[in-house]
């Protein structure tokens, strides 16, 4: 192994900042280098009181920046330790908090953060290990992560990457492997995946890095002349498989690698011809195409490449002259440009790289619940699809949760959340206390409580721009019988959040009433007007149905909703006022005129109520005001004429008023 050139590319989504910062640990120092960075011409400045300290730091060899640009950590390998630094959110200087450093393994030498930001991960390359931390999120302190450290392979510690959707963390190993692990998105433990190690087809992994969208790998090594070599994750597993055409030439002695954030290019620097290669990355396939002008020249002894999170900027440490190249990335090519005024001088031989991530342009708006597929049905088992989105794409969503009950109550319910990291939680009977969590596509072990279940095997989620997907396998308890709500939310990583939505209902079986509220029909859709079909049973004869109730609105709340009565032996349907304390002049069906209050008007002319059997027929002819809104609930009722027997409300239906 050989320290100089020793190189560990870590990328991260991050919360914006006033500006943004590079930062590359100076191994000979026991310094890190700070610069901020131009965000016109990605030209370099150093920042006041760099370098920077690193406490009882021996040999630094990488770093990286939390998610949040809070914080930032060097793995320091003859100390043994990882050093902990806050970041000044305005001018990027970096401070050592004590107690300045925390215990690692024998030689730590690649570092490398969860995108949750929850844990740190170091490998240690004398102990053949990975030791896993928590971290404080407001003070950036870490604590070891029980069971930690995790044994890996031969050599472990030139290149660490955790995917970008935390599931899996993979580690290069001397021996010409690759480990993998699963994240435990709880505790952030580790566990080694079926078939690991997975054999290298590139020489030792020098460095390691994941495309933004987590389905391939790349590895970078100095034997063979210099290779890269590319894998396939399977997303579900986490298993690789080598892509056709790997490994592929780079340069002389290729020592670090890192992929552009659109996906669309690799970059490598070979340390004895001193440039950086160039490669297109088949978005399908994951193969690599030197672009044209590949490879581009840098210093003498390029070590590391880093790429800014705009995409619009590259940076090389070069540890012969101790210096950082810059250059702007041609976001349509991949080509490299040198900034106007040359490299910046760093401490005594800089090894790895960070940059802060750039404060992002924001897209309007609020993540929100789209639907829930069916919208209503009746059934024990059913796969259900559940859709939201966010403006910020899917990966904005801190999580997601779904709650089936008869009112939007967490307790004695079928109350979901699926978060950030790809597990998903079943809320106890009580609505509190520890959570049962599972992850999806047939490989956790699913959850459940009193009142339903979800099975891992036939579950999904999925992301697609802005789109997040859960298709749940759900089975329900005979004991939660009855006509549920269905109601969604969601909140994005910076806390913005949709609030409950109703977006469907679902009939468990088992339940009776008498008399009984039928169905509506449509049960789901949206619009500003509808001739809805409702429908009361009583198995005396419709004649038996006194006064039969219908409530529209988000939530069983009277006022402030479209809340009608129809008196079944007087043939008259009345409206509730915006108060909920009285009526509207009574409307006789089949007839003309109109009953109106601030959410809705009924008309007479297209309504109508039939009887047959033991079913009373209401058909309304119903129109809501722009001031409703929104996502409702439709509630029904039935009593019998002695008043003697009541149905008690019932979730049929649910309706967007658009």
């Amino acid at each position: 192994m050989r320290w100089s050139y020793l190189a560990i590319i870590l990328t991260a989504q991050a919360h914006p900042l006033a500006a943004q910062f590079v930062y590359s640990p100076n191994s000979h120092d026991g310094t890190v280098s700070g610069f901020s960075i131009n965000p016109n011409t990605g030209a370099l400045t150093p920042i006041p009181g760099s370098p920077f300290i690193a406490f009882n730091a021996g040999l630094p060899q990488s770093v990286v920046v939390d998610p949040t640009n809070k914080f930032a950590y060097t793995a320091n390998t003859f100390s043994n330790n990882v050093s902990a630094f806050t970041i000044n959110q305005s001018t990027g200087a970096l401070t050592s908090p004590p107690p300045y450093t925390y215990a690692a393994g024998n030689g730590p030498t690649a570092v490398a953060v969860h995108p949750t930001g929850k844990f740190l991960y170091v490998t240690n390359y004398n102990d053949d290990t990975v030791s896993a931390y928590t971290i404080n999120p407001g003070s950036g302190a870490l604590t070891p992560v029980a069971g930690s450290p995790f044994a890996t392979g031969r050599d472990a510690g030139n290149g660490l990457v955790v995917t970008p959707s935390g599931k899996f963390l993979y580690v290069t190993n001397g021996g010409g492997s690759v480990s993998a692990f699963s994240v435990d998105p709880g505790s952030g433990a580790l566990a080694l995946l079926s078939g690991s190690p997975f054999d290298l087809y590139g020489g030792n992994g020098d460095a390691i890095a994941a495309d933004p969208s987590g389905k391939f790998l790349y590895t970078v090594s100095d034997q063979f002349f210099g290779t890269a070599a590319a894998y396939d994750i399977n997303t579900g597993t986490g298993a690789l498989t080598s892509v056709a055409g790997s490994p592929f030439t780079t340069g002389d002695s290729a020592s670090s690698v890192a992929v552009h954030p659109s996906g669309k290019f690799a970059y490598v620097t070979n340390f004895y011809d001193g440039n950086v290669a160039v490669f297109a990355i088949n978005t399908s396939n994951g193969a690599l195409t030197a672009i044209p002008g590949s490879p581009f020249a840098t210093g003498l002894n390029p070590v590391s490449v880093a790429i800014d999170s705009t995409g619009k900027f590259a940076y090389v440490a070069g540890g012969a002259k101790d210096q950082l190249f810059a250059y702007t990335v041609n976001t349509s090519t991949g080509a490299l440009t040198p900034v106007a005024g040359g490299p910046v001088s760093t401490g005594s031989d800089p090894v790895s790289l960070a940059v802060t991530s750039a404060a992002p342009v924001v897209a309007p708006g609020n993540p929100e619940p789209v639907s829930a597929s069916p919208g209503a049905g009746s059934a024990m088992s059913q796969m259900m699809t559940f859709t939201f989105t966010d403006p910020r794409g899917f990966t904005d969503f801190d999580v997601v949760n779904i709650l089936i009950n008869n009112f939007l109550d967490g307790r004695s319910a079928c109350y979901l959340a699926y978060n950030s990291i790809g597990a998903l939680y079943l809320v106890p009977d009580s609505g509190g206390g520890p959570l049962t969590g599972t992850t999806l596509n047939g490989k956790g072990n699913g959850v459940s409580n009193s009142q339903c279940s979800v099975a891992s095997a036939g579950s999904t989620a999925v992301g697609n721009g802005a789109t997040l997907t859960l298709t749940l396998n759900m089975t329900f308890t005979s004991s939660f019988a009855g006509n549920k709500v269905t109601y969604l939310a969601a909140r994005d990583i910076a806390g913005n959040n949709s609030g409950w939505q109703a977006l469907g209902t679902w009939a468990v079986p088992g339940a009776t009433t008498f008399p009984s509220a039928g169905g509506v029909s449509p049960a789901r859709g949206n619009g500003s007007s509808q001739a809805f079909t409702f429908t009361f049973s009583d198995t005396k004869g419709y004649q038996d149905l006194g006064v039969v109730d219908i409530l529209i609105n988000n939530f069983l709340d009277g006022r402030q909703a479209c809340y009608l009565a129809y008196s079944r032996p007087f043939n008259v349907l009345y409206l509730v006022n915006d108060t909920g304390t009285a009526l509207s002049p009574g409307l006789q069906l089949n007839g003309s005129g109109t009953v109106s209050n601030s959410q809705c008007t009924v008309s007479a002319a297209g309504s109508s109520a039939s009887g047959s059997g033991n079913t009373l027929t209401l058909l309304l002819n119903l129109s809501f005001t722009p001031a409703f809104d929104g996502n409702q609930v439709i509630y029904m009722a039935a009593r019998d004429s002695t008043d003697a027997n009541n149905s008690g409300w019932q979730a049929l239906g649910s309706w967007t008023v658009q």
